[in-house]
This record gives structure tokens, sequence and C-alpha cells, in this order.
């Protein structure tokens, strides 16, 4: 049917609760599943809503994860939030080969990892330590001796 366009009818407000500080469906704007632009407190939250904010990033310490030629490679002593959550992500759906080569890459950066990638005869066990140590400090979990 050239020429004719189709126009969906006006969708319906959804009905919410009226009860004293919760917003209206008109106050709030739906992005996606979970996600709702709001200007108001969220006082069903237990405990109140939190509002995160990027804040300035701080120096993160780091400590030596291993040598290769008279050079030091260092990680993270702690790495942020949004880092384990990334990970934990990862993990979930995309399995954890993806998460721990993320890992890797995330706390000892491209240089690094080229450096670990040179080392043709690395033992599993050696390979086994390096990779536990940045899972533990990730997540805070010490993961179980072979």
């Amino acid at each position: 049917m050239a020429g004719t366009t189709a126009t969906k009818a006006p969708r319906k407000p959804r009905a919410t609760s009226q009860r004293a500080g919760r917003t209206t469906a008109a106050a709030r704007k739906t992005v996606a599943p979970g996600v709702e632009h709001t200007e108001e407190a969220l006082p069903d939250v237990p405990g109140g809503a939190l509002d995160l904010v990027d804040e300035e990033v701080p120096e993160v310490a780091r400590d030596v994860l291993f040598r290769r030629n008279g050079v030091a490679y260092t990680v993270p002593v702690t790495f942020f939030a949004a880092d384990t959550l990334r990970y934990l992500d990862l993990i979930a759906w995309q399995g954890s080969d993806v998460a721990i080569a993320w890992a890797m890459r995330r706390a000892l950066g491209d240089v690094g990892v080229e450096a670990l990638m040179s080392v043709k005869n690395m033992s599993d066990e050696k390979m086994t330590k390096l990779v536990a140590v940045v899972h533990s400090r990730l997540t805070g979990i010490d993961l179980p001796k072979a």
C-alpha cells in the first residue's frame, strides 16, 4: 500500500500506586526493564535508593605479579567494583575463558599480557597461580588449591 502509513493507537498510561512517596507513571520515564529516569527519591528501596555518580578515579596501589627479562609487571592490589561486576557478567554470559582473558588484560595491560604470552615454556602450575591472584583480587574469593 504505497503512500499510506500505519499509526498506532496511543498507549494507555500504566496504573501506579498513589501512596505518599511514590511517583506516578507520568513522573517516570521507562528506558529499559529496570531502568527509569526520575528526579524523585525512591523510598520503596530498602534503606533508600543510592545516588551513584561518577567520581574522580583514585590512584590504585599495585604489586609485582611476575618478572620477565628484568622487567616487573604489576597488578592492582584492589579492583573497582565496576571491574568485579564486569568480570562476573562476562563469566555468566560469555564463559570463564573470556572472563579470565579480560581480567588478565585489565590487570596487566596489553604489554603485560604480551609478556606472559611470550613465555613458551610456562608450566600450568605457574599460569594457574597468576590467574588465581588476579581472580582473588577481583572477587575477594581465593580459588581452590589444585
